[in-house]
């Protein structure tokens, strides 16, 4: 087990733009995401009896996340958006920002 470290970056109010969730067709595991101020935790659980557990933890944004939503196809890569002009692709499985797009100006 490795040892994760928090980021104490707040929480959000509860909003559908910054929750999300998915299933991992390898392995049918849920994955549920969500923004906190400026990371994203992503929980796994693997069955209905077990219980979910942070599994990977995204930080990139500066100022607040705005949204967040899986790729359609393909449940490694989530997509971020925030108040910094910011769109990140992550692969969640390696917990990389694989791109990101910033706004002009």
């Amino acid at each position: 087990m490795r040892q994760l470290n928090l980021i104490p970056a707040g929480v959000q109010s509860w909003h559908r733009s910054v929750i999300t969730t998915a299933i991992d067709p390898g392995t049918g595991a849920m994955l549920f995401a969500y923004a906190s101020v400026i990371a994203v935790y992503v929980y796994r659980k693997e069955s209905a009896t077990h219980d979910p557990v942070l599994w990977k933890i995204l930080t990139g944004h500066t100022k607040p996340i705005r949204c967040i939503a899986w790729a359609e196809h393909n449940s490694n890569f989530l997509a971020t958006a925030g108040t910094d002009g910011l769109v990140s692709i992550w692969n969640v499985a390696l917990e990389r920002e694989e791109a990101c797009v910033a706004k002009a100006g």
